[in-house]
C-alpha cells in the first residue's frame, strides 16, 4: 500500500546553513621585470634593442634608372665576322655619316659572336627612332639595347 506523507510546513523547514568559501589571497601589486616596461594604454609598447644590421651593399645604379642611360639598336648578330662586315657595309652605305654603325664582338660559349649595332650614345626616343628608319630602309627589324 502507498503511504501518505503529510505535508510540509514552513516552520518544520530548517534553512540550510551557509557554508564559508575559502576567501582568496589578497591582490598584491605584480611589478615587471627589470628588462620590460609596464604597458600603458595608448603609448607605444618599448621594444628590446634589435641586434645592428649587417652593413648595406654598394650597390651602383642601372642605366635604366639614370639619365646617362645609352642605347643602340642592334641589327643582326653573326658567328662569321665576314658577315657582319657586310652588313656594316650596307649601312654605312645608306646616307653618309647618318648612322654611326660597329661591331661589337664578345664570347658565347668559346665563340666569338659578332654583333652589329647602330649607335651607341642615342637617347632611347632616338634609337626608337632610328630603328624604325633602318626598318624602311633594309627590311631589317632591329633591337633597341642599352649599352654596352
Amino acid at each position: 500500500q502507498a503511504q501518505v506523507t503529510p505535508p510540509v510546513t514552513q516552520s518544520q523547514v530548517t534553512p540550510p546553513v551557509p557554508q564559508s568559501q575559502p576567501t582568496p589571497p589578497p591582490l598584491t601589486k605584480v611589478s615587471p621585470p627589470p628588462s620590460l616596461s609596464p604597458l600603458v594604454p595608448g603609448e607605444p609598447r618599448a621594444r628590446r634593442p634589435s641586434p645592428p644590421l649587417p652593413p648595406p651593399k654598394t650597390v651602383s645604379p642601372t642605366p635604366t634608372a639614370t639619365a646617362e642611360a645609352v642605347w643602340a639598336v642592334q641589327l643582326g648578330s653573326f658567328s662569321k665576322r665576314q658577315n657582319a662586315d657586310q652588313l656594316m657595309k650596307r649601312i654605312r652605305g645608306l646616307e653618309e655619316g647618318k648612322y654611326q654603325v660597329f661591331i661589337d664582338t664578345r664570347q658565347n660559349n668559346g665563340r666569338d659572336i659578332h654583333r652589329v649595332r647602330v649607335g651607341p650614345g642615342l637617347t632611347r626616343g632616338q634609337a626608337d627612332q632610328q630603328k624604325a628608319d633602318l626598318y624602311r630602309q633594309l627590311d631589317i627589324r632591329g633591337v633597341v639595347i642599352r649599352h654596352p
